[in-house]
């Protein structure tokens, strides 16, 4: 025969007569109680019996020193959470500071870019002055005078290009290759700090998958455990974490 009974957690239990007086886990919450004895007799003290349609509540089994199903209840999930959003932003911090080297890298490439593009179009116009006054089939004197002066506008243009350049690598340019340089240093220290805290961070998340499988139900036992085995290979065995250094 079947009987129903309450744990402490107010969860509606189905028991039979074979489990009176011994300790069950509620299926629900997880938690360990004792099935009371409801085939035993009121007591003649004038203490009336309960009533049949009321679930009886289990009396609470005392927890030892460490109860797994206890902290998996109040910890798992937060400890699932915390490693989740932990190892997200230790790899978006990893992330974050390859771009800012790429990013100073970038504008000390960019600037030379552009310094040269704005020359190269100066010159290019006098070129192509000097072309359509050589295209001519019969070039006048004052079209060789042309000519020649172009010639010399286009030397000094470059002599002025090469003293621009001197200048801006002394200047504009060495602070954008010192910055590129130290962003790149300070990158690769700050890379060991980083992965420390992702370690650590997988450590948690893994803790908190171990935790939640160990009460959890169904599809949600076998996602954990999915989950946990794809985290293992992926990064302490595959060595995905630690492929190596940062650029």
């Amino acid at each position: 025969m079947d009987y129903e009974v309450v744990c402490p957690e107010g969860h509606q239990v189905r028991v039979t007569e074979t489990q009176f007086d011994q300790e069950m886990q509620c299926p629900q919450c997880g938690l360990a109680f004792i099935v009371p004895n409801l085939s035993r007799p009121a007591d003649p003290s004038g203490i009336p019996e309960i009533e049949p349609e009321e679930p009886l509540r289990g009396t609470a089994a005392r927890p030892g020193p460490f109860d797994l199903n206890h902290f998996s209840l109040t910890a798992g999930r937060p400890m699932l959470a915390i490693g989740l959003i932990l190892v997200l932003f230790s790899r978006g911090c990893d992330s974050i500071g390859k771009r800012a080297v790429s990013r100073a890298q970038g504008k000390a490439q960019m600037a030379r870019s552009t310094f040269q593009d704005e020359w190269e179009e100066s010159q290019m116009e006098i070129e192509r002055k000097i072309e359509a006054l050589q295209s001519k089939e019969e070039p006048s004197p004052e079209d060789s005078k042309l000519i020649t002066e172009y010639r010399k506008d286009l030397s000094n243009l470059r002599e002025d290009q090469q003293k621009a350049q001197k200048a801006l690598e002394r200047g504009t340019w060495r602070d954008l290759d010192i910055a590129a340089r130290d962003a790149a240093a300070s990158n690769q220290i700050g890379a060991y700090w980083r992965e420390v805290f992702f370690v650590f961070a997988t450590l948690i998340l893994a803790t908190g998958l171990l935790a939640v499988s160990w009460t959890a139900q169904g599809a949600e036992r076998w996602v954990c455990l999915i989950m946990l085995a794809i985290l293992t290979f992926s990064i302490y065995i595959a060595g995905a974490a630690w492929a190596g250094p940062p650029a």
